[in-house]
């Protein structure tokens, strides 16, 4: 139940941020998606959206983005991803021999920067956590368990530590599941 309303304030609030200035924060958001960019399901492309940045697209995609957010809803083409699997160096002899990479809509990437920019998200991670916070990466989470076991070392103390290998969680997906 907790969980619920502050789902719901959350909800709330970002439509009342959403509302004040949109048009003006998506033809930034616009101004500032990455030229040259492959295309996504949609085949619109980000220099189309970046060429074609007028008054009435940005009022369309306003009332198109707010009633997402106050509804809670995403049309089901919005961001189907294309995926694309490159080879890992070596054979390839198993689907674990290839990477899959993804590739947005340009609208679903301009949501995103528009939700990114405006909705509190740093606060509602840990800051323990690497992946999806700004300025962060694996080296600083080797960095840390580095330190923290060179710290307890230099201390004499004991130091358990637990760790999770992830690198073929992908493989093993039910993807099914998911999608």
């Amino acid at each position: 139940i907790a969980y619920e309303r502050a789902s719901k304030k959350l909800q709330n609030d970002t439509l009342k941020i959403y509302s004040a200035n949109l048009k003006n924060d998506i033809k930034t958001s616009i101004n500032l998606l990455k030229k040259g960019k492959s295309i996504g399901f949609d085949n619109v492309s980000n220099e189309l959206l970046f060429y074609g940045n007028n008054e009435k697209i940005r009022l369309i995609l306003s009332c198109i983005f707010n009633t997402m957010i106050k509804y809670g809803y995403t049309p089901d083409n919005f961001n189907v991803d294309l995926a694309t699997p490159i080879p890992k160096k070596g054979q390839m002899k198993e689907p674990s021999d290839l990477r899959p990479i993804s590739v947005s809509t340009s609208y679903a990437n301009l949501f995103q920067s528009l939700l990114l920019k405006k909705t509190p998200f740093e606060n509602l991670i840990s800051k323990n956590q690497f992946g999806d916070r700004a300025k962060t990466s694996c080296k600083h989470a080797y960095f840390m368990v580095n330190e923290t076991i060179n710290y307890f070392r230099n201390g004499k103390s004991e130091l358990k530590l637990i760790s999770l290998d992830a690198t073929k969680a992908f493989d093993k997906l039910w993807r099914q599941g998911i999608f």
